[in-house]
């Protein structure tokens, strides 16, 4: 379970906003309740999202980040008994998307 909520920001809590930009970068700012996450790509504005779950953005710092790739992801070995469960499946994905991925395969 993730503290991620839509709407009016509760007290205490962070407000985030979001601004789709060209490329393939994301950049998170936060400036006292507010965070503002600028992304090329949905995959890279969840990443954004984990930067500040994890309190990686300081206050008035800029975290930037760049790729090159525009398909990452992972190969999931699911032979011989080794198949997951779909919620297990779901967590999975959840926290693969949360640190950037774009791409599960089979």
């Amino acid at each position: 379970s993730f503290p991620l909520r839509k709407g009016r920001a509760a007290k205490g809590s962070l407000g985030v906003s979001f601004e789709r930009v060209s490329g393939l970068a994301v950049e998170v700012t936060r400036h006292g309740p507010v965070a503002r996450i600028r992304y090329g790509a949905v995959n890279l504005a969840l990443r954004g999202v984990s930067a500040l779950l994890a309190g990686l953005v300081r206050e008035g710092v800029v975290c930037r980040e760049e790729t090159p790739f525009t398909t990452f992801g992972i190969m999931l070995d699911c032979s011989r008994n080794a198949v997951m469960s779909v919620p297990h499946l779901k967590r999975w994905f959840r926290q693969l998307a949360l640190l950037g991925y774009n791409q599960a395969m089979l």
